[in-house]
């Protein structure tokens, strides 16, 4: 250290344009400049006011490259990422490996009896989809009143699909597949549970908890008895 308070006199007395006012500045820069030199052959000849102020402008030096090679770095990688832009949403057909169930259908795999999931949801009403508005998930074609509401499901096929495959909510309680009737629904917890008409949506709602604990119990077992 004695060496290195020689080097910040020597600094000092050479940068007189830093002033007395940054001398404990000088003194940081030189110390630490004094560390960096000391397996530098000129350290032996570092006593010098001269040797001080190489040793400075040689640490400089390698700060400077050090800081125009961080921010070409953050430059080439912020570059990369904005060519390859942004992350694509899944598409529900390929999530439907992922999740393979069972699903209601008609004779033409359409889900639901044409009717929008999405809108269940945002409109707060049974409506009817179209079919240029469409997409498959497990299995079975989707359709819907809006590319908007078709986007949403897409994005978040399991938030909107209907429970237990778009069967009858309550005959899965008794492990039996009913059809259903769009107009027979209800929004529980965020999920949507429809059923076979307006009677068996009566008998629903008189413990609708009750009824959803009993028909995810039953819900594999239907599933795996259908695959046999």
């Amino acid at each position: 250290m004695a060496h290195d308070d020689a080097l910040c006199t020597g600094f000092d007395t050479a940068l007189p344009a830093y002033g007395a006012g940054n001398s404990a500045r000088n003194t940081r820069l030189v110390r630490a400049h004094a560390w960096f030199g000391r397996r530098h052959p000129d350290h032996d000849n570092a006593s010098s006011p001269e040797s001080a102020l190489m040793m400075h402008v040689r640490a400089r030096s390698f700060a400077l490259v050090a800081m125009v090679f961080t921010a070409t770095s953050l430059l080439l990688g912020n570059t990369a990422r904005a060519q390859m832009g942004p992350p694509k949403p899944a598409d529900a057909s390929s999530m439907s490996m992922m999740t393979p169930t069972l699903v209601n259908t008609n004779k033409d795999g359409l889900a639901m009896h044409g009717y929008d999931p999405v809108a269940y949801f945002t409109a707060g009403a049974p409506t009817k989809g179209a079919a240029a508005f469409s997409t498959t998930w497990n299995g079975a074609t989707y359709q819907f009143a809006s590319a908007a509401n078709r986007d949403a499901f897409v994005a978040k096929p399991d938030s909107y699909a209907p429970q237990y495959g778009g069967y009858c909510a309550m005959g899965i309680t008794g492990g039996a597949k009913f059809d259903i009737d769009p107009d027979a629904w209800r929004v529980e917890n965020g999920k949507l549970y429809l059923n076979k008409d307006k009677r068996t949506q009566t008998m629903w709602l008189r413990d609708v908890p009750g009824n959803i604990v009993k028909a995810d119990t039953k819900w594999p077992g239907v599933v795996a008895a259908s695959k046999k």
